[in-house]
């Protein structure tokens, strides 16, 4: 296992070709304790490329920011594997999921949640995308200034989502419907607990 605690992880490109600009995880366990991963690139998963064993964010202190992927996950590429707990996503840019990209394979558990999603940009899934049968709770997220062409903020293809207690705010969707989400192909969502969609930002 791999314990990393106070630390930054910064402009690490591993080539165009590879994924996981900072981290990538196919097996074994690792936990993450106020880290921050910034200004890193990769193919997919601009900051972490999870496929498989177990990645765990330990506190509300861990940041991915100003990262970028030419395909999916700006800031983190979840296709595999179990994720608990989440970092805070900030000016992170993907093609899919600015911030964060989770595919089937992947297992999420948020936890009680109290994220930041701001400033993430993509073609699809400003903040948030998840795709192909994924099924979570989004908890206590604050995000606000997301920018893609579909979905500002989320963008869900065959999933299944709760999003709790979510204060979504200015995100902007430019080619289609969904400034703050973006409900596609098969997907159930419930919002509840006082989820707060801002001006600008139609479902």
């Amino acid at each position: 296992s791999l314990q990393i605690e106070n630390a930054v992880l910064s402009c690490v490109n591993p080539g165009a070709n590879y994924d996981g600009g900072a981290i990538l995880v196919h097996n074994g366990s690792v936990t993450l304790t106020s880290v921050t991963c910034t200004a890193n690139s990769a193919q997919n998963g601009g900051g972490i490329e999870q496929s498989g064993g177990s990645l765990t964010f330990s506190g509300s202190a861990n940041t991915l920011n100003n990262n970028s992927a030419s395909n999916n996950g700006g800031g983190y590429d979840l296709t595999g594997g179990t994720l608990s707990g989440f970092p805070n996503l900030t000016i992170n840019h993907g093609f899919e999921g600015g911030g964060f990209h989770v595919s089937a394979g992947g297992s999420l558990s948020l936890g009680a949640g109290g994220y930041t999603f701001t400033g993430n940009t993509a073609v699809a899934g400003g903040g948030f995308m998840t795709i192909e049968n994924t099924a979570f709770t989004l908890t206590n997220i604050a995000a606000s200034g997301n920018f893609a062409s579909f979905g500002g903020a989320y963008y869900l293809v065959n999933s299944t989502v709760i999003i709790d207690n979510n204060t979504l705010v200015s995100n902007r969707a430019t080619v289609s419907d969904g400034g703050a989400i973006l409900v596609d192909s098969g997907s159930q969502l419930t919002i509840q607990n006082g989820a707060a969609v801002g001006y600008g930002c139609p479902v």
